[in-house]
């Protein structure tokens, strides 16, 4: 069988794509919130009185684009590793381990995305009273 899509088959095709969905969903909201915090100070009635709010901006919107790029390496390394027993034959129980690992994956990245979405959500409300972010 040849790598690629159908290589997924025999470890578990509908959970590794809820696991790289829920990941991708996390990505994205991540460097959602990373751009709105930044883009709090441009765009706001009331920009923050002081410059150390706007370095705490920055900070934090770099933290945010920080963990993006790391859940989008965790996605891709996991994959990368379901796809390395093809057929399914595996003496030493990988795939049962590899499937367990990505449901406990999955169910964090799914928390994950919950609590990012209440921060997109706060962010915005902050921004649509007038105010930045910080500050």
């Amino acid at each position: 069988m040849k790598r690629g899509n159908k290589a997924m088959t025999k470890v578990a095709p509908r959970l590794l794509i809820a696991f790289r969905v829920t990941y991708w969903l996390a990505v994205i909201l991540l460097f959602i919130a990373a751009i709105l915090v930044t883009a709090s100070f441009l765009v706001t009635d009331s920009p923050p009185s002081s410059p150390s709010f706007f370095y705490m901006g920055v900070v934090v919107s770099s933290i945010l684009t920080a963990l993006g790029l790391l859940v989008l390496g965790i996605q891709r390394r996991t994959v990368a590793i379901a796809r390395l027993f093809p057929d399914g034959k595996d003496a030493s129980g990988f795939t049962v381990q590899l499937r367990f690992l990505l449901i406990y994956l999955t169910i964090g990245g799914v928390a994950l995305c919950i609590v990012m979405a209440a921060v997109v959500s706060a962010v915005l409300s902050r921004m649509a009273e007038g105010f930045a972010v910080f500050g």
